[in-house]
């Protein structure tokens, strides 16, 4: 019985887990194109590990109930762990591909101009961008 219980408590927690995050993230709407696109995609991530994790114990715990004098679930147990940080990594990994998904949508920017045309360009997408500075309005003969 005790077994049955320590296979069901992390089962149940990555459930509420899954949907505790799914609900924080559908709560999220910003009306942006790429902000709504980015949380479409981690969500599609975190439904993805969610199911993967509550079958692979799921499945544990099913043979464990069925077999329990077998070893039929060992192979489940022996992985669970591997699932946990592989999941957690690829999540990790792909926040370096999320700008790249954004691009792909398009970028928003906007100018800021103050009193003596110094004006701050902002992309969120591209960090590098350069800042107009006084040499570049000199350059360009608008000061």
């Amino acid at each position: 019985m005790m077994a049955e219980i320590c296979i069901s408590i992390p089962t149940a927690c990555d459930i509420i887990a899954t949907i505790a995050m799914w609900y924080f993230l559908d709560s999220v709407g910003s009306g942006f194109k790429k902000t709504d696109s980015t949380v479409k995609f981690l969500k599609f991530l975190i439904l993805n590990r969610g199911l993967l994790l509550v079958s692979t114990q799921g499945a544990m715990l099913t043979l464990w109930v069925a077999a329990q004098e077998s070893w039929y679930w060992l192979p489940f147990h022996m992985n669970t762990v591997n699932i946990y940080v592989n999941t957690t990594l690829v999540m990790f990994n792909e926040r370096a591909n999320i700008p790249k998904k954004e691009k792909k949508i398009g970028t928003m920017s906007f100018q800021l101009a103050t009193c003596n045309q110094l004006s701050l360009r902002f992309s969120p997408i591209d960090s590098l961008s350069q800042q107009i500075t006084t040499q570049d309005l000199e350059a360009s003969g608008t000061r």
